[in-house]
């Protein structure tokens, strides 16, 4: 079986049927090829499908709550050429090491516009895609540090009387921005500063 055809035949069954999902015997159908012998090929590479069991719901008279009613079988929710296009597997993230290896993420504090700009250090578990392993790790913003362009700063809101100070550890002004990218750094696009 041909990965690059299972994926167009997925993304168009997705799309036909407008679900999120296509189950295992429309594609097999579609595919002309046996439900086992499918199944087989997707148990064969793992890393080349995300499945997940899909339901029916009904809303529960008195509650009002939806809960599952029927279960339809396993879905195919996404399909992927190779491995290093599956953000699930390790190669994937083997990848977004080296490619990301100079880039680091910059936030904006906003508040009726962007008062600033700072990094912050990825937490573990903050998301599905591991920013914690590739994005702003410690040893990234070490490293930016030493450069000299991150500083401490505090960002305020509200007004008189009721305003509250934010302070951030790795602030950095536009004219640290400069500084990264000479230095060989890329990073998210940001909007311009609104004072």
């Amino acid at each position: 079986m041909d990965i690059a055809e299972i994926k167009r035949r997925v993304d168009l069954l997705k799309m036909a049927n407008n679900k999120k999902y296509c189950l295992i015997p429309e594609l097999a159908k579609e595919l002309k090829v046996s439900k086992t012998d499918l199944m087989q090929f997707i148990l064969d590479n793992p890393k080349l499908f995300h499945t997940d069991n899909q339901w029916t719901y009904k809303v529960m008279p008195r509650s009002q709550k939806v809960a599952p009613n029927k279960n339809l079988g396993l879905g195919i929710e996404e399909v992927y050429i190779l491995p290093e296009d599956n953000f699930r597997t390790e190669e994937w993230l083997q990848k977004q090491i080296v490619e990301k290896a100079k880039y680091i993420h910059i936030s904006e504090f906003c508040y009726y516009g962007v008062q600033g700009y700072y990094v912050s250090i990825d937490k573990e578990g903050d998301s599905k895609y591991r920013e914690w392993l590739w994005r702003n790790t410690t040893s990234k913003v070490k490293e930016i540090q030493s450069l000299g362009v991150l500083h401490k700063d505090t960002f305020y809101t509200g007004g008189f009387g009721d305003s509250s100070a934010h302070p951030v550890d790795y602030a950095i002004s536009p004219d640290g921005l400069e500084k990264l990218k000479q230095a060989g750094w890329t990073f998210n696009q940001l909007n311009p500063l609104s004072r």
